[in-house]
């Protein structure tokens, strides 16, 4: 663990030379930002960063369409709450790799993860007033929320270990 948030770190699994690691609240300098910004934008063959979140959302209201969707287990609803959370988590997850191409810091990241995700879930509710069998409840807004903001919160804590370690997919 390091001393202070941005001193260097060893990676637990392997011998490598010590990695500096930006600390929590800490940002990029401005040119490494726009490297980064500049070398994702614009790669022939690459997915656009929207796309994914984007498709997702559509998936999420294709579920909220589904009439007379049964998920209570003799009265318990948790099973409807779990996949709330589930959609959303993944949907956090897709914002935290959209916003990561911007070089944002994690906490502006986070604030638009979380406004996304709150819209997204509050847009999902309201649909679902509309839909024969479903109704709005403002648990699965609370669950669509949570979900986001864990789908965020874990896909940085994959990059900080990856980055630490040198195993993560885009080092």
């Amino acid at each position: 663990m390091p001393d202070s948030p941005g001193s260097a770190t060893v990676c637990p699994i392997a011998s490598r030379r010590p990695v500096s690691v930006p600390g929590p609240g800490m940002r990029l300098p401005l040119a490494r930002r726009r490297a980064i910004t500049e070398s994702t934008a614009s790669r022939p063959g690459r997915i656009p960063g929207w796309l994914p979140p984007l498709l997702w959302a559509a998936v999420i209201l294709g579920a909220s369409s589904v009439q007379d969707l049964r998920t209570t287990h003799e009265g318990i609803a948790i099973r409807d709450k779990l996949a709330h959370f589930g959609e959303y988590f993944v949907f956090g997850w897709l914002l935290s790799g959209t916003f990561d191409r911007q070089a944002w810091t994690p906490r502006r990241a986070f604030a638009w993860t979380l406004f996304f995700g709150a819209l997204m879930g509050a847009l999902d509710e309201f649909y679902q007033g509309f839909v024969p069998g479903r109704q709005q409840d403002p648990f699965d807004f609370l669950a669509d929320t949570l979900g986001a903001a864990a789908g965020w919160y874990f896909s940085r804590e994959e990059k900080s270990v990856g980055s630490v370690c040198g195993t993560a997919r885009d080092s």
